[in-house]
């Protein structure tokens, strides 16, 4: 890749920082910034899930009120 995240020298196993950042169509939080999410855990053919939320038309996860009340599709951990 030419440039990701506003950076142009990425190297192999170097950690950056892309707090604030717009990366692919995923704008990272600013350092500082609170999502208000939900989480849910579910137990599925022997394996233990872990779904987050994600933002949506009903809950940008700006504000208390405005918490997440949609689940990512795919399991954020699995065990």
């Amino acid at each position: 890749m030419v440039r990701y995240c506003d950076y142009t020298d990425w190297k192999r196993g170097e950690k950056k920082v892309v707090s604030g950042y717009l990366c692919d169509e995923y704008k990272a939080p600013n350092v500082g910034d609170k999502t208000y999410s939900i989480f849910k855990a579910e137990q599925k053919d022997g394996a233990e899930l872990l779904y987050i939320g994600t933002a949506s038309a009903d809950g940008s996860g700006k504000t208390p009120s405005q918490r997440h009340k949609k689940y990512e599709p795919l399991p954020f951990f699995k065990r």
